[in-house]
């Protein structure tokens, strides 16, 4: 299927040479470098903003999903 694809459709094939390119690029590499060390090792401005965002993160899973279970104020293990 991928190779009837890239033959048949321009853009695919232009996607696929804009990949490439980006993969050969060392500047990706380094951006994606600096990235890392900053995630590793934040400052603590950063470390504030990236906890805030993990809150509401969490908080809008819970609002759409229900993603954590509420146990209330007792972790103690509930039997029914």
């Amino acid at each position: 299927m991928a190779a009837y694809l890239t033959g048949n459709s321009p853009e695919l094939r232009e996607l696929n040479a804009l990949r490439k390119r980006g993969w050969e690029n060392p500047e990706g590499d380094q951006f994606f470098q600096r990235q890392r060390k900053n995630a590793d090792h934040p400052s603590a401005k950063n470390a504030k903003f990236f906890y805030g965002l993990m809150q509401k993160i969490g908080d809008n899973l819970q609002k759409a999903v229900f993603a954590f279970a509420d146990f209330g104020d007792s972790f103690e293990q509930k039997v029914i």
